[in-house]
Order: C-alpha cells, then structure tokens, then sequence
C-alpha cells in the first residue's frame, strides 16, 4: 500500500496466497506429488483428481506407477490439448465487455 510511512531500515514481509504452478500436472513427478502429500500440501484424492497419482497404498503413499500411467492416459484424452497460458472461465466474458 503506499499509505503506509516506511522509514530507512523498515523491515517489510508480504505473504500472498501460493501461485498455480507451471506446466501440466499431469507431468509433474510423482515422487514431488507423492511429497506434496506427505507433506499435507494436497489430499491423496486431490493427487489422484488433479495429477492423476494413484496410490496402492495411501498409509505410506505407495504409489501405483501403473495406475498412475494409465489414468494420466485416461485424463489426458477426456480433457484434450491444455493451452500453454489459461486464462480462466470467465476471461473471455470480461474481454468481451472491455474490461481486460
């Protein structure tokens, strides 16, 4: 904000909310995907819905490379081509009316 006095020696912390990522989760490693969960970072049924990681076991998050190959494989042809840049749902509805 520039409303706020900042004096020379100031510290300042920003904390925002996590981005998107980069890339196709349905690329992203399995063993950072498997991490992620380890780490509460996303669900085990998260992993599954948007990276497409399948565990044979979720106690100690084994993962099922087959499963997980095929599902991908599944998931890829349901959703077609990912754009390099999405804009999100309601982009082209704000375009449309000017306002980007």
């Amino acid at each position: 904000s520039n409303r706020v006095p900042v004096k020379a020696g100031d510290l300042i912390r920003i904390v925002t909310t996590g981005g998107g990522g980069w890339g196709d989760p349905l690329e992203r490693e399995t063993t950072l995907v498997r991490e992620d969960v380890a780490w509460g970072k996303v669900s085990p049924e998260g992993a599954r819905r948007d990276y497409g990681v399948a565990f044979s076991d979720e106690e100690v998050l084994t993962v099922d490379e087959k499963a997980t190959a095929e599902l991908r494989g599944q998931m890829r042809s349901e959703r077609g081509e990912v754009p390099f840049f999405d804009h999100g749902p309601n982009f082209r509805t704000l375009k449309e009316a000017g306002r980007v």
